[in-house]
């Protein structure tokens, strides 16, 4: 059996002490045959440097096979970006630096993403980049940014969906987002996304800007990594640049048309129907915990009673907060939140809390 490593972003995040998330990157030193019958699900997916891709019950195998090399000798350069080329191998708990690249692993200026952008030849390298800054603490400015060809192929949907969701676990995802607008990445793959940007919004009520800084905004106030409250973050706005105005609401019926166009999105994307549903609530209900305090119970039962309403609570917190109005708004609907499920318990109280008038008759 050959030597099994983590390769790529998963021993970065080793090496930076974190989660490797959804997928882990394995390179073997053997052939593919021989990855075949290690992982017995083993399926090729056609993505650049992955040869087979293996599901386990945790998370994804993105698997490289390279040739058995010699003792102390490194396999041959295939990432984009030097500090991917970081190894670890779990048997030993070491990590393998054959390309000296140790200096670059906790400076933050990066010189070299700038070098590898203008010689890309893809998209490829712009989604790693974006992941590299969102999960790493590597800096980067606008002007290091080139802009992609409109020529290149457009990235089939199964790697854009891996570079999404590699980017939304990061602690910092709106630097990614951020990366992939400036380089033309989002206007190319994700235009539902590219539209938010030209949509300005009101001073008074969004002074962080338009929708789409507002979006990336809401992820500074994000406390956990919950793949589903980040894709509704994400794409909590979306229907806006598709809204008309009507009587006097700028951005008539958003949330229901953003439902829809997350789907879109989604299905494009090749997610599972689990998260397209959990999303699609999430975003066609993102303006319900703000309504909750003023509308009837019976208005909200339906939404209020699902199992994902504290999930759309804490959309509504980062959203709001985002506004620099503050939490109350989101500790107010906690409290509507929490008399709804009190009552509800209660046999002799409606949903609404009032008294229900019971009728007792003596056999």
């Amino acid at each position: 059996m050959h030597s099994l490593f983590w390769s790529s972003f998963s021993a970065l995040d080793r090496y930076f002490a974190g989660s490797p998330g959804a997928y882990l990157n394995i390179l073997t030193r053997g052939s593919l045959i021989e990855a075949a019958r290690r992982w017995d699900n083993l399926s090729y997916p056609g993505l650049e440097g992955v040869d087979g891709l293996a599901e386990e019950p945790e998370r994804t195998l993105l698997v490289r096979c390279d040739a058995p090399a010699g003792l102390g000798e490194a396999p041959a350069p295939r990432e984009a970006f030097p500090v991917l080329e970081l190894l670890y191998e779990p048997e030993s708990n070491r990590f393998v630096d054959t390309r000296g690249i140790y200096p670059l692993l906790r400076d933050p200026e990066t010189p070299w993403l700038t070098d590898a952008l203008e010689e890309a030849a893809s998209w490829e390298p712009f989604l790693e980049a974006a992941a590299l800054v969102s999960r790493y603490p590597y800096r980067w400015t606008p002007g290091q940014i080139p802009e992609g060809s409109s020529g290149w192929p457009v990235l089939a949907p199964l790697a854009q969906r891996i570079g999404l969701e590699r980017i939304l676990e990061g602690s910092r995802p709106w630097e990614g987002l951020r990366l992939l607008y400036h380089g033309g990445f989002v206007r190319e793959h994700w235009p539902e996304l590219a539209a938010m940007n030209p949509v300005d919004q009101s001073k008074e009520h969004h002074p962080e800007g338009n929708v789409w800084e507002h979006t990336l905004e809401t992820f500074l106030h994000r406390k956990g990594r919950d793949l589903r409250i980040s894709l509704a973050l994400l794409l909590h706005d979306v229907g806006k640049p598709l809204a008309e105005e009507e009587e006097g609401r700028r951005f008539n019926r958003h949330a229901q048309i953003g439902r829809t166009a997350a789907y879109r999105f989604l299905d494009r994307l090749g997610f599972d129907g689990e998260i397209k549903e959990a999303v699609g609530f999430l975003v066609g209900h993102h303006m319900i915990p703000g309504l909750s305090r003023s509308l009837p119970t019976g208005r909200v039962r339906e939404v209020l009673s699902s199992p994902l309403y504290p999930l759309l609570l804490e959309v509504y917190r980062c959203d709001l907060c985002s506004t620099y109005r503050g939490p109350e708004g989101y500790y107010q609907a906690c409290k509507v939140y929490r008399s709804f499920l009190k009552n509800s318990r209660n046999p002799f109280r409606g949903e609404d809390g009032k008294k229900i008038l019971r009728m007792y008759v003596e056999k």
